[in-house]
């Protein structure tokens, strides 16, 4: 099937969608500090190594895939990511081999310090959609369409290298300058049936499908516009007729199937009717696209 995106080669890098065996970014050990290599990341691995030892971060978030401090030494921002060996997906920092996207947050390094996993981010500043959706659900529906289409983006790459995310929901997605930017990977896995995850209150086949981030992007877009997550208190199935929209509601309809096989994948969500007025080779290329409603 062709492509409507046509990622260049720089953005998709492995075309057959295989991870590569090296993890893509660079690993330390905290106790080599006279590595050779780029001085930069040495000098930061200098700087988080001190903010570690007299504590000077703060702890901004968190789960079952370890926990992200900012540094406050009151240099540069910085955000950090901790977790045990235990705990680590290789894939998430593999991913960064492999998608080169504005919408989807990096790892600069990584390093291993006491037993721990460290890391290395730059720090976003902004708020998550759950913040918007709480205190001012207003904004999101005046930005809904090219931010989805923004994080749709940055997602459909994701899913051409045969990533998946597996956790697509507004806390992980958040507003950067007009920019809505896709956040924590500690979940991501290689699409194929061996994979079984799931996301909390999206009800969803465990399988990691093609097509399951796709559910979850659709999730945000129904949630946006109801005000609630679809299938919330007990509903067994959605009106997408009374989305006052009727393209936005046949685009939902076909992103929240509950048969993934029958699920439209985000290439073919971003080629709908509804994200006609979109320019998407300006969501390629990074610029800063206006609202578009």
């Amino acid at each position: 099937m062709g492509t409507i995106l046509n990622p260049t080669r720089e953005q998709h890098q492995r075309g057959d969608g295989e991870v590569l065996k090296s993890i893509g970014v660079p690993i330390y050990d905290s106790r080599l500090l006279s590595i050779n290599n780029n001085i930069s990341n040495i000098s930061t691995l200098n700087r988080v190594i001190n903010c570690l030892r007299y504590k000077q971060y703060v702890r901004i978030g968190g789960g079952g895939q370890g926990s992200v401090f900012m540094l406050n030494d009151g240099s540069t921002p910085l955000a950090i990511k901790i977790c045990g060996q235990d705990q680590l997906n290789l894939l998430e920092l593999q991913k960064d081999a492999l998608v080169d996207s504005p919408y989807l947050s990096r790892v600069s390094f990584t390093f291993c310090n006491e037993g721990k996993q460290i890391m290395v981010m730059d720090y976003l500043e902004g708020k998550d959609l759950r913040w918007y959706m709480n205190n001012w659900p207003s904004m999101l529906k005046s930005r809904v369409k090219t931010g989805m289409a923004q994080i749709g983006y940055g997602l459909y790459l994701l899913n051409f290298n045969r990533i998946a995310h597996c956790d697509i929901k507004m806390d992980n997605v958040i507003d950067v300058n007009d920019k809505w930017i896709v956040i924590d990977f500690g979940h991501c896995h290689q699409i194929g049936p061996w994979n079984r995850v799931g996301t909390h209150c999206y009800m969803l086949e465990s399988d990691v499908s093609i097509t399951r981030d796709s559910y979850g992007w659709g999730c945000i877009f129904y949630e946006i516009y109801q005000g609630e997550p679809p299938y919330s208190n007990r509903k067994t199935e959605l009106e997408f007729d009374k989305i006052p929209d009727p393209l936005l509601g046949d685009l939902l309809s076909k992103l929240l199937h509950i048969d993934k096989d029958k699920r439209i994948t985000i290439e073919e969500a971003l080629a709908h009717p509804y994200f006609h007025d979109i320019d998407l080779e300006s969501i390629k290329k990074g610029d800063i696209v206006p609202p578009c409603n």
